[in-house]
């Protein structure tokens, strides 16, 4: 029997209530029934966050044994003893694609090149990526995300930094949905400035085109797309989601109204991306879509 390859989905912290409620958004021949869906207890003790719970989902081993507990952390002696998953199989001679999953930032860039492709996550201390030529897409990425940790910023990069930006999206995973997206995007902003809050969703559907791209032409045997677009907007719009889920409110209604529909919009895109997946499993049947 022929193994499947595997596109490793790592959806971040959204909860099955969400994931449901997005499947009107979904393509006509996608129903619920069409996936398996296996709920997991997590084992780790102490406070949970993504950085312990996805290094326990990498690595086999809960954090008594991982030990990871903040980002930055050094990983070198850990690396050896519970390799990710990305490792293991890649010395198993198997091709291997990573794209953003967290603490992938901490393997050399020198080992890079043994990858099908190897975008490290966010976190990155430096731009190096494999393919180079995603590299300044990858800068921009960085810089976007620091200077918008927590509120999103009315601010560009500079000239060089864009354009080479823009080169390497056009060279990389240029997807015209995507530029009309940024487009509208720019123009609403105009009108309505608070909808500035939506452009962590267009860096997400940016990265999933480059992602996206070294899938079809790499094909590896295992691959991770590590987004999480969808967890930023609940922790900031939950209440405006899902007032009823409050005893009292902590925002008014002119808030509530204003932001309720920024999760949907959030998992909309995501639902692109699961259409576009479920379109390249079903045109190549020795895949399988795992969402994580």
């Amino acid at each position: 029997m022929k193994k499947k390859k595997i596109i490793f989905f790592e959806l971040n912290e959204v909860p099955i209530r969400i994931f449901e409620d997005s499947f009107r958004y979904l393509s006509y021949d996608s129903k619920l029934s069409d996936f398996n869906y296996l709920p997991t207890i997590v084992r780790d003790k102490g406070h949970l966050s993504p950085w312990t719970t996805w290094s326990t989902v990498h690595r086999g081993v809960t954090f008594s044994d991982h030990q990871i507990g903040d980002l930055g952390q050094n990983l070198t002696k850990t690396n050896e003893k519970y390799p990710p998953i990305w490792v293991t199989l890649q010395k198993k001679g198997l091709n291997v694609g990573v794209f953003g999953s967290l603490h992938s930032s901490q393997l050399s860039p020198e080992t890079y090149s043994n990858y099908s492709f190897y975008i490290p996550d966010v976190f990155s201390t430096h731009n190096d990526c494999y393919p180079n030529s995603f590299s300044s897409l990858q800068k921009l990425n960085l810089y976007l995300s620091r200077k918008s940790a927590r509120v999103v910023r009315n601010v560009f990069p500079s000239g060089s930094l864009f354009i080479k930006s823009v080169c390497s999206y056009l060279k990389t995973s240029f997807s015209i949905t995507t530029l009309m997206k940024i487009s509208f995007q720019l123009l609403d902003e105009i009108f309505f400035p608070w909808k500035k809050i939506r452009r962590r969703t267009i860096q997400s559907d940016i990265l999933f085109d480059g992602y996206f791209q070294f899938l079809k032409q790499k094909e590896p045997n295992f691959s991770t797309f590590f987004t999480n677009h969808v967890a930023s907007s609940m922790h900031r719009f939950w209440e405006a989601s899902f007032p009823k889920d409050y005893k009292k409110l902590s925002h008014k209604k002119f808030w509530i109204n204003r932001y309720k529909n920024e999760i949907k919009l959030a998992m909309k895109s995501t639902s692109k991306y699961i259409n576009k997946l479920t379109k390249f499993v079903d045109k190549n049947p020795d895949y399988e879509l795992w969402i994580i």
